[in-house]
């Protein structure tokens, strides 16, 4: 019996190789296609710092949809072959669940990503709210937080769901570390906000805001109220949200102690172009129209 035993091991495990491929092929087909999707193409190495003496990229937050206008905003992102694309948070509606990768992300970013677009996430509440973004991070092999370089700029994602005494001291730390001529940050949340919904963040306020400014941070980007904002200088720092990516909008208010110089309630998106001595942005709406334009020196 025991000459036996290595044959019918190799028919059981034949038998069972079998059977795991019959049933592979039964799946639902959103979950073959998500498992497909875990991994981003070889060329998006979100991470990979580069040099050179320009950069450029876009950034929308609240767009994880699947709609219409999600799809929309993508197709004009995709025209201008930005360098990286930088996600705003809430990449996923309602909840950042597995099955929902392929509808809400991959196929209304599906143009960019076969471009070998590089992504750049921080984390949306709707993200957050499922296990701590786990399928995200997976899915775009990225931290809660972290810091890259392109060219003459560094920059910071955030996590502005938990920015807690540990990713705090990470942060100062980097921030006093750095040789950048352009430090520029993006979270998910805004520290200021005319969002009717939203609003203030008085935690960041409190706690990154005062980092911002010792620092001399040029810019942070977020999102989390639907709509477009951006302040004066708060010290060193421009204030922009970009939480116009597809979702419903958010109405506007005044904000206490808080007043923009521009505030509209319209679906868009922002692009950047910088070099050693200037940064211009653009935000562009829905129809291609372009509803402010900054240029830092």
């Amino acid at each position: 019996m025991n000459s036996q035993r290595p044959e019918s091991r190799r028919n059981f495990l034949k038998a069972s190789l079998a059977a795991l491929v019959s049933s592979l092929s039964l799946l639902p087909a959103w979950q073959s296609k998500a498992a497909a999707l875990a991994v981003l193409p070889a060329q998006n190495q979100w991470l990979q710092s580069e040099g050179g003496n320009a950069f450029s990229f876009s950034a929308l937050g609240d767009m994880g949809t699947g709609w219409s206008s999600e799809y929309k905003l993508t197709e004009l992102i995709a025209k201008s072959s930005p360098q990286s694309v930088f996600l705003l948070g809430d990449i996923l509606y309602p909840k950042a669940d597995l099955g929902l990768i392929e509808s809400n992300f991959a196929k209304p970013f599906s143009g960019l990503i076969a471009g070998g677009t590089r992504f750049y996430p921080c984390w949306g509440n709707h993200d957050w709210a499922e296990k701590k973004a786990i399928n995200l991070k997976n899915y775009f092999a990225a931290p809660d937080y972290y810091t890259f370089q392109q060219g003459p700029a560094q920059f910071w994602s955030l996590n502005s769901n938990q920015f807690d005494s540990a990713q705090r001291l990470w942060f100062s730390e980097s921030l006093k570390a750095s040789q950048s001529k352009w430090k520029l940050v993006f979270c998910h949340h805004p520290p200021f906000s005319r969002g009717a919904v939203h609003g203030n963040s008085p935690n960041l306020i409190r706690d990154l805001v005062p980092l911002l400014d010792q620092y001399g941070v040029q810019l942070c980007l977020s999102a989390h109220s639907h709509l477009y904002e951006r302040s004066a200088k708060i010290g060193s720092t421009v204030f922009i949200t970009s939480g116009g990516g597809s979702a419903s909008l958010h109405d506007i208010k005044l904000a206490e102690g808080y007043q923009s110089l521009v505030c509209v309630k319209e679906h868009h998106f922002l692009s950047c172009t910088g070099n050693p001595r200037e940064l211009k942005l653009q935000a562009t709406g829905i129809d291609g129209r372009i509803i402010d334009y900054i240029t830092i020196n």
